[in-house]
């Protein structure tokens, strides 16, 4: 059985995203140029103290409406999931919906209906709960949230006792996704600097690129399965290398300081030929995550924790 669950976690791993749109879907216009930082007439401390401040700013406005999008750019493996939500950055929760209607096939059953592809998150305590009972059907767990944690170990994702049967997409989708992580970003960023002004959602912004630890998103969310099973220094100097070279992060503040979007693209043509041999595609071209916030001090929700809640399937 333990085969069989290793061999079925590859496969859902290898199929991130399979059936959906690939070449893009809608939003792709707006993301930065990989490796295109532009700007520069900031100082590095300056622009990293702006950034400090804006997280800080953020957090101070309390509460937020959020959109975000996972796109992976791949041909046929491709796939473009948004998400809608409100956090509430002060006391560290979330909640929020990710539609997985572009990725079904190994997820849940053809005739599915559109409104039951939604997978739901909540973020609290440093702790997510998913519910999504087309797909966890075959895990045995009914309308029951699914608890884990919000940081994926950092050898890559792994599926809970009793969930062998599952795809490993919602669980990848809802860390992908999870607002805390932009501003995690943010808050690990090693340089920055100045861009110039741009709009978001219409109103008016300065953008600041930044320099951060890709691998720690990359471990966090539990896409490390993607580079095999060797973890030495030297096998992890020359992941962090290359994705140093590949990837991009881009941050829009607002006129009180506060952060309105955040952008994290990465160049898999640079990347895949360090993968594992066993999930290296030729098609790979670009990662990306987008958060959004607005509507800052609106009234949201207080998120509460689940009531019936599982750590572990009945299924597999």
């Amino acid at each position: 059985m333990r085969d069989k669950a290793s061999r079925m976690l590859a496969a859902t791993l290898v199929l991130v995203g399979a059936t959906s749109c690939g070449s893009g879907g809608s939003g792709t216009n707006d993301r930065p140029a990989v490796r295109e930082r532009g700007g520069g007439t900031t100082t590095a401390p300056s622009a990293i103290a702006v950034l400090r401040r804006a997280v800080e700013k953020s957090r101070d406005a309390g509460t937020a409406n959020y959109s975000g999008s996972f796109f992976f750019d791949a041909a046929s493996l491709g796939t473009d999931d948004p998400a809608q939500g409100t956090v509430s950055l002060r006391d560290g929760t979330a909640a929020y919906t990710v539609d997985m209607q572009k990725e079904t096939q190994g997820l849940v059953p053809p005739s599915t209906p559109p409104s039951e592809i939604q997978l739901l998150v909540r973020d609290a305590g440093n702790q997510l709960y998913l519910r999504f009972p087309a797909a966890f059907a075959s895990a045995g767990v009914g309308n029951s949230w699914v608890r884990i944690a919000g940081a994926s170990d950092p050898a890559g994702v792994t599926l809970p006792p009793g969930f062998s049967q599952v795809s490993a997409r919602p669980f990848l989708a809802a860390r992908l996704l999870r607002p805390a992580t932009c501003f995690g970003f943010l808050d690990s960023a090693t340089s920055a600097r100045l861009v110039g002004k741009e709009d978001v959602r219409g109103k008016p912004t300065t953008r600041y690129s930044f320099e951060w630890s890709p691998r720690q998103w990359v471990e966090n969310t539990g896409l490390f399965f993607f580079f095999g099973k060797d973890r030495s220094p030297a096998r992890l100097a020359t992941i962090d290398d290359v994705l140093q070279r590949a990837t991009t992060g881009d941050v829009w503040l607002d006129e009180l300081g506060r952060v309105r979007r955040v952008v994290i693209d990465g160049d898999l043509t640079l990347v895949a030929p360090y993968m594992d041999a066993t999930v290296r595609q030729q098609t790979w071209r670009e990662v990306r995550t987008k958060c959004e916030f607005y509507d800052y001090g609106t009234h949201v929700p207080a998120v509460s924790v689940p009531t019936n809640v599982v750590t572990r399937g009945t299924g597999g």
